[in-house]
């Protein structure tokens, strides 16, 4: 058991190293256009705080939001969970607002997604494999309150940008012993303006289109039990990596005021665990993520922008609580994140399990046991928008 514990503290170690690190900036001149309406290196403006938290490390991870970022993701959630939901509205601080802004910028995301479950038994051992079909709908609002304008002439204007995403996501997903989803994700992106002279008008409207791949292959699964202990009664270790790409295209803008980047991301996860019969005692997940946005400009050109490096870490206790901190490269700065996670369902059995409280049956009690409520909490630094908050709140079933 020593041994295990060692190559936890030495995986900890290294990933703290890395997160420390400074990586060399990535310089383009459309770095932070777009916050919301396309995957750059500003990763404060996902709303989707556990990611975010680990330096914006998403394609990775599997729960209620990950769909919106992989859509191959969905799929390996609702092996488990049949529907989920999500909610957050969020004001960003006075850091966070650029100079010509007057007001903070409010943020605000919801999503929910299904998925239907199919068994097989294979023919020639007792294992089953199982495999998904899953949806999800997102939709993401940024408004960028009133910002002042001003030409060479001395003009000044006031202006309201409002970005608007609709996304829906599609995926498949089989766990044969190795688990492997695939995905699609269809986003309607939308820009609207409002002056002072003018009620409100679109300044930019296109689609974008993501495929995802997610690859986890669990190294081993295995109980070590205590000297006089059956099974049920020792601890069991878990050793998952896995592999993630997508790839998102973003249609040209059809009033060609805008040029949206395309976007190649890569990730790597490693996902280890130690566990009883009841419950996850420990957990920690490595991670890391680079992408390359590439933009389409005018004249049939085009700008590739430096690889993005991002990394992250998840750690956590009893099922319960989770840390997270990462660091990602930017433009001038090093900017890093910081964040946390509760189980609010985990908590709550934690604590009638030790007072041995038994629930009870029935179809309320049914619902209400597998019902999982998660708080999720990141702040980023650093960034070229100063300093930012996000609160979500998860439910699923």
């Amino acid at each position: 058991m020593s041994k295990i514990f060692l190559g936890v503290r030495s995986i900890i170690f290294f990933i703290f190293s890395i997160i420390t690190l400074n990586g060399n900036p990535a310089h383009s001149q459309f770095d932070n256009y777009y916050p919301l309406l396309g995957p750059d290196n500003n990763v404060t403006y996902y709303n989707y705080p556990r990611a975010n938290a680990m330096g914006g490390c998403a394609i990775n991870l599997v729960d209620e939001q990950s769909g919106f970022v992989n859509p191959a993701s969905l799929g390996f959630f609702h092996m488990s969970r049949n529907l989920s939901f999500f909610i957050s509205d969020n004001a960003m601080n006075d850091n966070a607002r650029i100079e010509i802004s007057d007001d903070d910028w409010k943020f605000r995301s919801l999503g929910f997604s299904g998925g239907i479950n199919f068994h097989k038994h294979a023919r020639d051992s007792n294992k089953v494999y199982t495999y998904c079909i899953s949806a999800g709908y997102y939709d993401n609002k940024l408004d960028f309150g009133w910002m002042l304008f001003s030409n060479s002439y001395g003009d000044t204007w006031w202006v309201n940008w409002v970005d608007r995403t609709k996304s829906y996501s599609v995926s498949i997903a089989a766990d044969v012993g190795i688990r492997i989803g695939l995905g699609y994700n269809f986003t309607k992106y939308n820009r609207a303006e409002t002056t002072m002279d003018n009620p409100g008008y679109d300044l930019l409207k296109t689609d974008g289109h993501s495929l995802g791949l997610l690859v986890e292959l669990p190294i081993f699964d295995i109980w070590r039990n205590q000297p006089g202990t059956t099974s049920a009664s020792g601890f069991k270790y878990s050793l998952t990596p896995s592999f993630a790409y997508v790839t998102s295209t973003i249609d040209e803008d059809e009033f060609f005021n805008y040029y949206l980047p395309d976007v190649k991301q890569i990730g790597f996860s490693i996902y280890f665990d130690m566990k009883t019969s009841k419950m996850i005692l420990f957990s920690i997940r490595p991670s890391y993520l680079f992408q390359k946005p590439s933009y389409n400009l005018p004249h049939e050109t085009s700008q590739d922008v430096e690889w993005i490096d991002k990394y992250g870490v998840e750690i956590g206790t009893l099922g319960v609580g989770y840390f997270r901190i990462g660091k990602w490269t930017s433009m001038e700065k090093s900017p890093g994140s910081i964040g946390f996670g509760i189980s609010l369902t985990e908590l709550k059995n934690l604590i009638l399990k030790n007072r041995k409280i038994h629930t009870g049956y029935g179809f309320i009690n049914t619902i209400t046991n597998n019902l999982n409520l998660t708080v999720d909490y990141a702040k980023a630094y650093g960034t070229n928008f100063g300093e930012t908050d996000q609160l979500v709140l998860r439910l699923s079933i």
